[in-house]
């Protein structure tokens, strides 16, 4: 008989172990809003990038093909180079423009590829985002506030994830 309340107990502690697991957190994917966040972290960091002028930094988290946002057509990234990434993001020079006025002036999107593709159905039907992917769209500007680029090609992109808190950008 104790040999039954063993195994029974067994039984039911190897099911309280699972369930706890499940519910714990202890999966290897981030939650959706921890993925969310890691996307928007990755997206103010290449923002970051542009203003420093660290080309090589951006050109390292290209995907070897990138997506035109509009219009839909591919570009090899062994195409150009990272000075070509510089020479193409166009900051103002008649007003300061930096980082912190960007954090300021800015109010950045990121979107799963689902919220992405309910609000933009044009580009989701360009562009395919899947899931797991990011639209990371840092040109919205606050309530009064300067632009700081003359032009937004680069500051909205979609993000691929790689690894843990690791992306490439897909599209420009």
């Amino acid at each position: 008989m104790s040999k039954k309340i063993f195994i029974t107990l067994s039984f039911v502690l190897l099911a309280f172990i699972s369930f706890a697991q499940k519910g714990s957190g202890l999966s290897t994917t981030p939650a959706a809003s921890t993925q969310t966040t890691e996307a928007k972290n990755f997206g103010l960091t290449l923002i970051n990038a542009y203003f420093i002028r660290d080309c090589n930094y951006v050109y390292s988290k290209l995907s070897s093909e990138i997506t035109v946002f509009d219009g839909g057509a591919k570009v090899n990234k062994s195409d150009f180079t990272a000075q070509d990434i510089c020479n193409e993001i166009s900051i103002r020079t008649d007003i300061t423009a930096n980082y912190n006025t960007y954090l300021s002036n800015y109010e950045p999107e990121v979107l799963t590829a689902a919220e992405f593709g309910a609000k933009y159905p044009a580009y989701q039907a360009v562009l395919q985002l899947r899931e797991g992917d990011f639209y990371f769209g840092g040109n919205k500007t606050r309530t009064g506030a300067a632009e700081l680029f003359l032009s937004h090609d680069h500051t909205r992109f979609v993000l691929r994830r790689t690894g843990v808190n690791a992306f490439q950008v897909i599209s420009f």
